[in-house]
């Protein structure tokens, strides 16, 4: 598959577990971008304005494999869903990185509980 038919594919499945999760009040824009190469996804939440910006990244190594897809926009679906959570949290007298931590260990732990 092409970067592009993978964020379109990647965008269906984000959608359908933003819905499932209770946030598929957002608006969220996805695209083919991500700045570590180290990183295969990464969502920025904007719980305000309700919006979400979820970037594929178009040379990582799973390109073309559906059931990683999932997982991936599963996984991506989550952090949008504890968008709110992490805004609140980096408003008080907490590290960021003890945050993102905190929150990634979260979603680790909700993707072994939510099947596919």
């Amino acid at each position: 598959m092409s970067p592009k038919s993978d964020l379109k594919a990647f965008s269906r499945h984000c959608d359908t577990y933003l819905r499932r999760f209770g946030v598929g009040h957002y608006g969220v824009r996805y695209e083919l971008a991500v700045a570590d190469a180290t990183v295969r996804a990464m969502s920025e939440v904007d719980s305000v304005s309700g919006s979400a910006r979820v970037s594929l990244n178009p040379n990582r190594n799973d390109k073309g494999i559906d059931p990683s897809l999932r997982r991936l926009a599963k996984h991506e679906a989550l952090h949008v869903m504890l968008g709110e959570f992490s805004e609140l949290a980096w408003g008080r007298c907490v590290s960021k990185e003890a945050l993102r931590m905190a929150e990634e260990e979260l979603v680790r732990k909700l993707l072994r509980l939510i099947p596919d």
